[in-house]
């Protein structure tokens, strides 16, 4: 995030320079002083300027969305809020000579408030600083009766300073506004006062804003404030300051505002939202908040980005001059390694061993320190391979079913590859570091007894710990040897590299092997701040005065030359959390309970709006402990539909080309490509037949098996392997063949459904079904499934391999959407708690 950092901190300073006209009013009825806290406030100022509808009759719609602040921070920004919509409307009073007795009222309100403070004495009692206070009281006393005389002139109701901004926020920043004193309760009136006897009241009393948090907007409508006229008949601002989601302001979104507009004679202006994080900024709930606020009071955001105006995190940071802790640098320690190309080739086309190379086994791996920890890793491996610390169940029964010749190619491969780790001398680094450490580990590091006493040894002294158990106060310096990425799409994998930040003066740092997770890292740091500039915090706003555009031409320069990686983070991700055994349990409206692991998807409705989400389950724990909202686990949408059916027609094509190669109708169609794949080695030479898919292949950016496998497994027609994994290897490997096209796809369709209970094929289903649900088309009502729509989720996924053909791509996802939609049960949670083993 370095080159966001330091776009920031070269502009935003520039655009703050300029305060708006009525800035410096504000902060002197505020009595606040040029500070971080006024640059914050100035920032917001400058935004709603550029933003808001002042002048037109037509209904804008605002939304800006800030950071966690403290409450105090966030009462100041509602004061100013406050007094910068009652300034606009008072001078605007002002203007017009039927509000004259408005300028006289606010007038006489200012001078009492200045006549109710005490002189401030000095050393001695008629000195020349008390001389003059006194002097300009009593100048103050002559001003409030001549106002008092003008008002008396004329005493109607229609000079008393009418409401025209209304702001629904929380019951405690009501409380708390209206506990400030005399010295801004000029500025508001709550809700609840404002239908009483106006001539009863104060001057002072008296406000062009008002202030409510319980009222909805059908018990605001019977509000009288004077004669033949009720309070929503003369508002022009609406705001839901920190409260848009509560259900009392459902109906103040932008479509039934407008219809208000159309067919009551209101005449709103601007409907803003200001809403905050609730916590430590993380990119995914920042898109799930997002996405909820603009379903709920606008419309659905689109793939091109959000109608909201962000004030990031950075941009505080950089206006505090606090980062709010320090963020992880990160070193790749080595290069690219043939031999782990070799290793990966091995384990290829077997999908159950595809834990064998995912994120957590390569963290695993990074730490073989010396052969006491190579042998202890490929003992677990191998040896001890059913009662395994390391992998999961799957993964030591797939290793358990391998023949002996397979069995010992990998762990060659791996063993070599362990020995170069070691040649890399990563402890060493460590050990020179001169300072006491916090060191953190893999969870299974940490639980397998073995390993970690010589882990230990080989490190030395310090403090040992995992990701998820780091203490927010600690003081050591922290190092990092767990690779952990923020996933990939909806980045939401937490706490990770990128979001995470440790307490200040800790220094973190993230020491990785390069041949393990260099390409990994370069292409989430791409994509995370991809997404942020281009889609996140893109605005016409930024583009005028952050020169935003050219942060992007940055950021698009760093995108890696190797494009997208094939690769499942939240699958490496459930391998991750495969060893903590800690579950999330969900309690429901009608008394039963639910059980998740922490990093299962669901599907959830929040709040008031019909807009449907996805996240974690541990996520659940973050909003208000669950309430207010309503889940179901994400693979029940589909875990019992048969998505992959063979079409009539396909097996027709099929059964006729197994005829012209003579393949008997009782064998398989697993057998087709490698009967044929056989009689083109008996033909010429296998090592000929290798060598000339392996060039195929490698032409497609892909990787090739070893000659073992090869012989053993597609050259043997009755051996158990489907198709090859890599869905381009199986496509060249069909071309070389001659093979039609249909054959490719029913193979495709077939791997799915073979495949459909797997955690990779879940992990496939539940990236796919993630987009589609957070693209709005299982909302009620849905959005409009459009060609553009499909060619963007096209543009995501691997459609052929999840097992849906390309020429027919609309027709099946639509037909997909349509057989799941039956199965949304969402049910109302009422707590949420998190279950220790």
């Amino acid at each position: 995030m370095k080159a966001i950092d330091d776009h920031i901190e070269k502009h935003l300073p520039q655009l703050l320079k300029d305060p708006s006209t009525d800035f410096g009013d504000i902060l002197q009825y505020l009595g606040i002083s040029e500070s971080s806290e006024s640059q914050i406030l100035n920032y917001i100022n400058r935004v709603l300027d550029s933003e808001l509808n002042f002048a037109g009759s037509t209904l804008k719609f605002t939304h800006l969305h800030l950071p966690c602040f403290s409450s105090a921070m966030m009462l100041k920004i509602l004061q100013f809020i406050s007094v910068k919509f009652y300034l606009k409307s008072f001078r605007q009073d002002g203007e017009s000579d039927e509000c004259t007795n408005c300028f006289f009222r606010h007038q006489l309100a200012v001078i009492e408030r200045k006549l109710s403070k005490n002189i401030t004495l000095g050393p001695e009692k008629y000195n020349r600083a008390y001389a003059q206070q006194k002097a300009e009281r009593k100048e103050l006393r002559k001003l409030k009766k001549i106002y008092k005389g003008l008002i008396q002139n004329d005493d109607s109701d229609h000079n008393l300073p009418i409401p025209r901004t209304l702001i629904n926020t929380l019951k405690a920043l009501t409380e708390q506004f209206l506990d400030t004193g005399d010295d801004l309760q000029w500025v508001v009136r709550p809700a609840d006062t404002v239908n009483v006897d106006l001539h009863a009241q104060e001057l002072t009393q008296t406000s062009y804003v008002v202030l409510n948090n319980h009222l909805d907007l059908d018990k605001l409508d019977e509000i009288q404030i004077r004669k033949d006229t009720y309070l929503l008949d003369e508002i022009e601002n609406v705001i839901l300051f920190n409260s848009d989601s509560k259900s009392v302001n459902k109906k103040f979104n932008f479509k039934n505002l407008e219809y208000m507009n159309q067919s009551q004679e209101t005449r709103f202006r601007n409907l803003l939202i200001i809403s905050f994080d609730s916590g430590p900024f993380r990119l995914n709930l920042e898109i799930n908040r997002l996405s909820r606020i603009l379903s709920n009071y606008f419309h659905r955001p689109d793939s091109k980005g959000f109608d909201s105006y962000i004030i990031s995190q950075n941009e505080v940071g950089q206006l505090f001059k606090n980062r709010g802790g320090d963020s992880i640098g990160v070193e790749m320690i080595g290069s690219e390694s043939d031999f782990y190309d070799h290793f990966v080739g091995s384990v290829e086309d077997n999908e159950g061993l595809r834990e064998l190379t995912s994120i957590k086994l390569r963290n695993i791996y990074s730490l073989c320190f010396n052969e006491k920890i190579k042998q202890l890793i490929l003992r677990d491996l191998f040896e001890d391979t059913p009662n395994s610390s390391i992998v999961t169940a799957v993964t030591a029964s797939e290793l358990d079913l391998l023949r002996p010749d397979a069995l010992y190619e990998i762990r060659n491969a791996l063993e070599d590859l362990l020995s170069v780790v070691i040649d890399l001398r990563l402890a060493e680094r460590i050990q020179n570091a001169n300072a006491d450490l916090c060191i953190v580990i893999p969870a299974q590091i940490l639980d397998h007894k073995d390993l970690f006493i010589e882990l230990k040894a080989a490190l030395g002294t310090g403090k040992f710990t995992t990701w998820k158990k780091i203490d927010p106060a600690e003081k050591r310096r922290v190092i990092i040897l767990e690779y952990r990425d923020s996933g990939f799409h909806n980045f939401n994998i937490y706490p990770n590299l990128i979001e995470t930040k440790l307490n200040n003066g800790t220094r973190p740092m993230g020491l990785f092997l390069s041949m393990f997770f260099n390409k990994n890292y370069r292409y989430n740091e791409y994509s995370y701040q991809h997404y942020f500039t281009e889609r996140l915090l893109d605005h016409p706003f930024r583009k005028e005065f952050l020169k935003w555009e050219e942060l992007k031409e940055v950021i698009k320069s760093t995108k890696p030359e190797f494009g997208s990686l094939d690769h499942l983070w939240d699958l490496d991700n459930e391998y991750e959390g495969s060893s903590d055994t800690n579950s999330v349990i969900v309690e429901f409206e009608g008394s039963f309970c639910r059980t998740y692991y922490p990093t299962q998807l669901l599907v959830v409705k929040k709040g008031i709006g019909q807009h449907l989400s996805t996240m974690r389950a541990e996520d659940l724990l973050e909003m208000s402990n669950g309430s207010d909202c309503m889940v179901q686990s994400l693979e029940s949408l589909y875990e019992d539909l048969n998505l992959f059916k063979v079409t009539e027609d396909e097996e027709i094509e099929i059964k006729k080309l197994k005829a012209d190669y003579r393949i008997p109708t009782g064998q398989g169609d697993t057998r087709l490509w490698k009967e044929l794949l056989k009689r083109k080695a008996s033909s010429s030479t296998p090592d000929q037949v290798y060598d000339n898919l392996e060039s195929r292949i490698n032409g497609v950016n892909s990787q090739m098996i070893s000659r073992n496998y090869f012989e053993n497994e597609w050259l043997e027609p009755q051996s158990k392997s489907l198709i090859p994994r890599d869905k381009k290897v199986f496509k060249e490997i069909c071309d070389y063949l001659e093979l039609p096209v249909v054959y490719f796809r029913v193979m495709l369709k077939k791997r799915a459904r073979e495949k459909k209970l797997s955690r990779i094929s879940n992990s496939k289903m539940n990236k796919l079904f993630t987009q589609m649900i957070d693209s709005g088309l299982f909302d009620d009502p849905p959005v409009e499934a459009t060609s553009e729509l499909w060619r963007e989720i096209a543009s995501i996924h691997d459609l052929e391999e999840i097992g849906i053909n390309s020429v027919n791509r609309d027709i099946e996802l639509s037909a997909w959407v349509d057989l799941a939609r039956p199965n949304l049960y969402l049910e109302k949670v009422s707590s949420v708690q998190t279950k220790y083993s």
